[in-house]
């Protein structure tokens, strides 16, 4: 009905497209980009939209978020001091990333490193909710594989390999030399494929084996990803940020420090 108010879960619809109500302790850039990625996942009822609305709204009004943006925005020697950000972003990092274009427009009448801390922040919260967007039904995205998966898939493809090659020998024999050469095609393929699978030990996306300890291998992929995203941005992998941000993208609050630690041990 226009002219209705209607509050669900920190969420305000007035006569229009549905707006959250974002407490004054999150930073005006973060929550104008909450606001419009908000209003446009409302907009589309199929999956995996309500979950990615779900997501922005838990990262922007949870109240375990005021301690992210807080240490985010954290100012050496005190706020009245006026000094540099104790986690200054790396703006040469900012602007690589693939986010970027989004963000670039944030803050501009502000000075550079405040800009610059400003479009970081949003990138990060970009990452985190963006997350709620991998259909997990299918073998794409930040997600931990074991190494066993991928020896399986690797022997795999080698037994593929070998059979195709028998296959071309006995087209060659009967003269189809064209079909020959293009089944020795698909088999040098398929093993350059197997050989790119190679468990990499500096991957922390490759684990050794399964721990629910952090839930499934999606959740433990997001911890990865955010722990990564805060190197790249800040130069620091600042567990105690992930451990908050995972639990809020996730709606859990199991995750620890120590619990990250473990599981981004091959991060530089």
């Amino acid at each position: 009905m226009i002219g209705a108010t209607r509050d669900f879960w920190g969420e305000k619809e007035v006569g229009g497209p549905a707006m959250l109500e974002i407490p004054s302790w999150v930073p005006n850039a973060i929550g104008a980009l909450a606001q419009s990625a908000y209003a446009e996942a409302v907009l589309r009822p199929v999956e995996p939209f309500p979950s990615y609305a779900e997501a922005i709204r838990r990262l922007a009004t949870d109240e375990r978020m005021h301690e992210v943006w807080t240490e985010l925005y954290r100012i050496q020697g005190g706020a009245g001091r006026g000094g540099a950000y104790v986690h200054a972003a790396r703006a040469d990092m900012v602007r690589v990333c693939p986010q970027f274009s989004g963000v670039e427009h944030i803050s501009r009448e502000s000075d550079e490193h405040g800009r610059v801390q400003d479009q970081a922040a949003a990138v990060l919260f970009l990452v985190v909710t963006g997350n709620a967007l991998w259909d997990r039904r299918y073998d794409v995205g930040p997600r931990t594989r074991t190494e066993a998966e991928l020896n399986e898939e690797i022997n795999a493809l080698r037994q593929l390999a070998d059979r195709t090659e028998g296959c071309a020998g006995e087209y060659e024999r009967l003269g189809f030399w064209r079909e020959a050469a293009t089944l020795r095609h698909f088999v040098t393929d398929t093993r350059r494929q197997a050989d790119l699978r190679r468990p990499d030990s500096r991957n922390p996306w490759i684990v050794k084996r399964l721990s629910r300890r952090a839930g499934d291998d999606w959740d433990r992929g997001l911890v990865i990803e955010i722990t990564q995203t805060c190197g790249m941005l800040f130069g620091k992998k600042m567990l105690g940020t992930v451990s908050t941000l995972s639990n809020v993208a996730l709606d859990r609050n199991d995750i620890t420090k120590s619990t990250v630690q473990g599981m981004v041990k091959r991060l530089r």
